[in-house]
């Protein structure tokens, strides 16, 4: 059986913001269902999808800031975890 997350457990589970996991949700960087009201995810899913968008970025060498800000952070430590 598949374990099934809200935004707010998400995001408490991974320490991370709720508003990172909208941000990402939104920009269709991450899967998500909805069920009535309420949004759902897939915890492994999420994780392995932040995992390859962390990697694909840091393979293109593509960093448009020299130090990390708190979102290059967050994603670092959910990657690393």
């Amino acid at each position: 059986m598949m374990l099934l997350m809200s935004i707010k457990e998400y995001a408490e589970s991974r320490s991370i913001s709720e508003k990172l996991v909208r941000k990402l949700m939104l920009a269709g960087k991450i899967p998500f269902g909805k069920s009535g009201k309420k949004y759902l995810l897939v915890p492994e899913v999420v994780d392995e999808q932040i995992k390859v968008l962390f990697t694909a970025k840091e393979k293109a060498g593509k960093k448009k800031r020299t130090a990390p800000n708190a979102f290059h952070a967050a994603l670092k430590a959910l990657v690393t975890t």
